[in-house]
């Protein structure tokens, strides 16, 4: 498997945000403030030099005001459509786990 950095996927994400951003009117500058990183992690980030770990990008949508899960759905949405590929079932738990019991 290549390196994810060098995927397409990683460059749609990149753009993505960055997309946010500008339609925000946020600069690079700002976000790298309100996420405690520098300007040149952003400027990589976005320009797809650099990987993006989730809890990064939980930082990043929490600082551009966008909801993290709705994010992600329409990433996937847009990789799956990138792939000519439908979207997967939700997760389902097996319904034989046992559930831990409530202390009285």
């Amino acid at each position: 498997m290549p390196n994810t950095q060098y995927r397409t996927e990683t460059r749609l994400l990149s753009q993505r945000l960055r997309e946010i951003r500008e339609e925000l009117g946020i600069t690079q500058i700002d976000l790298s403030e309100s996420i405690g990183q520098s300007q040149t992690f952003v400027s990589n980030l976005e320009r797809g030099n650099r990987r993006i770990d989730v809890v990064e990008l939980i930082d990043l949508c929490d600082a551009l005001g966008i909801e993290f899960v709705p994010f992600l759905e329409e990433f996937e949405a847009s990789v799956r459509a990138m792939r000519g590929e439908r979207k997967r079932r939700k997760l389902k738990l097996p319904s034989n786990r046992a559930r831990p019991r409530r202390r009285a």
